[in-house]
């Protein structure tokens, strides 16, 4: 997929080739909402297309959002044209390339993201969601023909979830409409070559506001989703949206198992994590006795699970210590146990931090418990670290890379017994440690950030090939 030139002049046999730069980029630190496009004056060459336009639910601390940050900034610096939509007014944590164009939905509509709009809002889609035509007649002048045919075609599933539930739902309802109204302005407005996004929900949002706009839609699926559930109304609409997209992508071949029931195989594709693997800061230790997780303080990790393991075998592990990088709703509930397990001085509770890696370099082993799991990278950071990781059964992602005794050590889902077993075992086992560690190194080496950028090229050309194909058929 040829990018176009970065000055706009016409170069490299891009489709863009013929269109002169009118593209505003305005820096990441102009803040959410700075950047946009400006339109063509009289006389004027029409603004120049992006070759590619990203959609994520914000760039806050999370996995997803680092992959995405790691990518744009890897094509901004080779002189793409890259734009970002995010929808939630979360805080920034990852730092974009200075030409990548960003926009966001709670910086640009201020009245409609406040809390007594929405709720206003709420009340009103709660009366008009008493008869089925009321439901209609409320999209109609929103969202127009094309995605008015959409809506109906799913108006069972999306009635039924919204008018059976609480008034909180309604208010997501209601926000969901005027985020996917929005989404539709700035593609019209940007005419990238494709759109690529991430998250179930917002899945579902770009390809309903994409809706006969002319731009193909790659969505990206990043967690299990035979396990992981989305809520309602996004639980059911996923299985009735994804197969609208022109190409649906995952990060690991389970993913794509679950999602060959919705979407037709012919527009499933697999696309790694990058990785990108800083060297070891100066005057950090490598190879203490310390075990590392690093990921959010959520249910979903098993946070907990790793706590009770720790104290089962503490006594026998005199000198290791347990570091938790990570922050989350769970913070304070997992210190209390940690106190109440007598492993004060022992656990390690250290926040989110961007650069996890001094963390990783210092730890021996790395342990992610989860009870469910996409791709995460989080374990693809601490295989570039060399460490040998322990990891839970309870998703097919981590086990696509991590092979019991081969590449590292693999336990039952929410067995506190067998996860005690394996924490013992590697950390009494130097010669163990060091043969996993250097299995995790070469896995690692696969999945580095030019390797996948070119993957995600490959994906990206193919699917706007694949959609002009699709058009040309329905023409002829």
């Amino acid at each position: 997929m040829s990018p176009a030139p970065a000055n706009g002049a016409p170069g490299g046999g891009s489709p863009l080739a013929d269109l002169s730069a009118g593209v505003t980029l305005a820096s990441a630190n102009d803040g959410p909402g700075a950047a946009s496009v400006r339109l063509a004056a009289a006389g004027e060459p029409a603004p120049a297309l992006l070759d590619a336009l990203f959609v994520v639910p914000h760039l806050g601390a999370g996995g997803t959002q680092r992959v995405v940050v790691l990518l744009l900034n890897h094509w901004a610096a080779a002189g793409w044209r890259i734009g970002l939509l995010t929808l939630f007014p979360t805080p920034d944590t990852y730092a974009l390339h200075t030409s990548v164009l960003r926009e966001d939905y709670a910086r640009a509509q201020p009245d409609e993201a406040g809390a007594g709009v929405l709720r206003r809002a709420n009340r009103r889609i709660e009366r008009s969601l008493s008869r089925l035509s009321a439901v209609q007649a409320s999209w109609k002048p929103m969202l127009g023909g094309p995605l008015l045919r959409g809506f109906r075609a799913l108006r069972q599933g999306v009635v039924t979830a919204v008018t059976a539930a609480s008034p909180r739902l309604a208010e997501r309802f209601v926000r969901g409409k005027r985020e996917v109204r929005w989404l539709r302005l700035r593609f019209r407005a940007l005419r990238p070559r494709v759109i690529v996004s991430f998250l179930g929900a917002t899945n579902i949002q770009a390809v309903l506001a994409a809706e006969g706009l002319g731009v193909p839609v790659l969505i990206s699926e990043r967690n299990d989703p035979a396990v992981q559930h989305l809520g309602q109304p996004w639980q059911r609409l996923r299985t009735l949206i994804y197969a609208r997209a022109d190409m649906v992508s995952a990060n690991s071949a389970g993913a794509l198992d679950t999602l060959a029931e919705w979407v037709p195989a012919g527009k499933l594709r697999r696309v790694h994590n990058p990785l990108a693997v800083p060297p070891r800061p100066e005057g950090v230790p490598v190879g203490e006795p310390r075990l590392v997780l690093v990921a959010r303080l959520v249910e979903q990790k098993g946070v907990d699970l790793l706590l009770e393991a720790f104290a089962r075998v503490a006594g026998a592990l005199p000198d290791w210590q347990l570091d938790l990088v990570g922050d989350g709703p769970l913070r304070e509930r997992l210190a209390e146990r940690a106190r109440s397990l007598d492993l004060v001085g022992r656990v390690h509770f250290h926040g989110h931090r961007q650069d996890p890696f001094p963390f990783l370099y210092r730890a021996s082993v790395f342990v992610l418990p989860s009870r469910f799991e996409g791709m995460p990278n989080a374990l693809l950071e601490a295989l570039g670290a060399g460490l040998p990781a322990i990891v839970s059964d309870a998703s097919p992602g981590p086990l696509e890379l991590i092979r019991d005794g081969e590449t590292g050590l693999v336990v039952a889902t929410d067995d506190v017994d067998a996860l005690a077993g394996a924490i013992r075992r590697l950390c009494t086992d130097a010669p163990l440690r060091a043969r996993l560690a250097a299995a995790a190194v070469e896995l690692a080496g696969r999945m580095a950030l030019p390797v996948v950028a070119a993957q995600w090229e490959a994906v990206m050309a193919e699917t706007v090939e694949n959609y002009r194909g699709a058009q040309g058929d329905a023409q002829t």
